[in-house]
């Protein structure tokens, strides 16, 4: 029974740990999903959830930007980039009174990619900051958010297919877990036993 207990307290940390990141005390939420596209790509998604009456700040739209958000991967990551950062959401502009400048911001969410050279076989980390500027009951505020995004390779259990693209070929998530399911309980069954 004490496995039992452990295994549940153990689920209990991983789950708060893994959902429940602390925000600081910016109000602008950023969420990270990585996905892979093929053999040879995956995609980093960022999206940044911005609450009312703040604005934030996009990416640097041209040279004369004087007032934008950026993204900097470390030097280790930005060798294996795929382009640029590719910005999307609806993106309004108007005139800073403060710095009498055109500036470029969202006011709801905006959503940043950035494709990333990772073959199938590939593991590593991608590691670097998102730097946020935003403005809120007339303030301008910055925020630094440093990540870092496991990579990691195309995990197939014995006898699976691996597709073209380098995935196993039309299988979910339980397809991987459920086989290892009833072990870990006869498992924990012996021990209770055995105690």
């Amino acid at each position: 029974m004490k496995c039992f207990y452990r295994i549940i307290f153990y689920a209990a940390i991983i789950f708060f740990a893994t959902t429940a990141k602390a925000q600081e005390s910016s109000p602008v939420q950023l969420h990270y999903i990585q996905q892979r596209l093929n053999n040879n790509e995956v995609v980093l998604t960022i999206q940044a959830i911005v609450p009312a009456s703040t604005k934030l700040y996009t990416l640097q739209q041209n040279k004369t930007t004087t007032l934008y958000s950026s993204i900097d991967f470390d030097s280790i990551a930005s060798l294996k980039l795929d382009g640029s950062v590719v910005q999307s959401g609806y993106i309004q502009t108007t005139i800073d009174n403060g710095v009498k400048s055109k500036v470029w911001f969202v006011a709801d969410s905006v959503t940043w990619q950035q494709k990333i050279k990772a073959t199938a076989f590939d593991s590593f980390v991608v590691k670097g900051n998102v730097n946020l500027l935003y403005s809120s009951n007339g303030s301008y505020l910055s925020d630094e958010r440093p990540f870092s995004i496991y990579i990691e390779p195309v995990k197939t259990t014995a006898g699976a297919s691996v597709d073209a693209d380098g995935l196993a070929a039309g299988k979910s998530l339980l397809w991987i877990f459920l086989p290892h399911l009833p072990v870990a309980c006869l498992r924990c069954l012996r021990l209770v036993y055995i105690q």
